[in-house]
């Protein structure tokens, strides 16, 4: 749905030109539900697991899983107690445990399917880095729709932010992500970005975990909640039709 709206508003900018204002309100999320996480479903792990890398959502193979196990080989040997999770399944998976075996990291990886919602702010704050790199594809229907950045943040970034997880995400979800020092824009595929950027938020979450948990739940509580949606539709139906608040 994300992906769509995106492409419509691009659509509309090329139909009436690039000066047209475009306003995209985001739905809202139970932003209580990943901040205040109280029961752990358990997710068969060890322990001793940090940091640990993850993806939840479909298709994760194209949308970021992949990118997520060559960071976690590439950083094990500086981290041996790092993990992988992922939550969700495409045909891709058996690819993607074959080459977890063949980097050497398959005991440190945890593949789970798909589980039911319910399970995921459990699972989103057993994570300490997120990742959500869809491949350009999903950003483009047809040559000049849908390819604009971001204007929102699509469901599984809002879930990581709420959850107060640094997120690694592609520089298509908009500059939003790191103005508020929410996690990192890199090019999709460029892993040497790719784990800079994670290498840089253990660094941080080494430093003081604390700030990064308190500011991503700050700019939710913010922005992602149902009386936040609620505000902003308001002031924008305000705006549109010469309304009174």
């Amino acid at each position: 749905i994300d992906t769509a709206f995106s492409g419509l508003i691009e659509d509309l900018r090329n139909r009436f030109g690039k000066s047209i204002e475009v306003e995209q309100v985001t739905n809202a999320i139970p932003v209580d539900d990943f901040s205040n996480v109280q029961t752990d479903f358990g997710f068969k792990m060890k322990p001793n697991h940090w940091p640990v890398l993850g993806y939840a959502g479909t298709l994760p193979t194209k949308k970021g899983g992949a990118e997520a196990l060559e960071t976690l080989a590439r950083i094990l040997p500086d981290f041996p107690n790092a993990a992988l999770m992922i939550a969700g399944d495409d045909d891709g998976m058996a690819a993607l445990e074959e080459r977890a075996i063949e980097l050497g990291v398959r005991k440190n990886c945890y593949f789970y399917g798909f589980l039911p919602s319910e399970f995921m702010p459990s699972f989103y704050n057993r994570m300490d880095v997120i990742f959500s790199l869809p491949q350009q594809h999903f950003y483009t229907r047809g040559k000049n729709i849908g390819n604009a950045a971001r204007s929102v943040a699509p469901q599984k970034v809002r879930q990581a932010i709420a959850a107060g997880k640094p997120i690694i995400a592609c520089t298509e979800e908009g500059a939003y992500i790191e103005e508020h020092e929410l996690g990192s824009l890199v090019k999709n595929g460029d892993i040497c970005a790719i784990e800079k950027a994670v290498r840089y938020w253990i660094r941080k979450l080494q430093e003081d975990p604390c700030a990064i948990v308190d500011n991503s739940r700050n700019y939710a509580k913010e922005n992602f909640t149902i009386k936040s949606a609620v505000d902003k539709r308001i002031e924008f139906w305000s705006k549109t039709f010469f309304l009174d608040k």
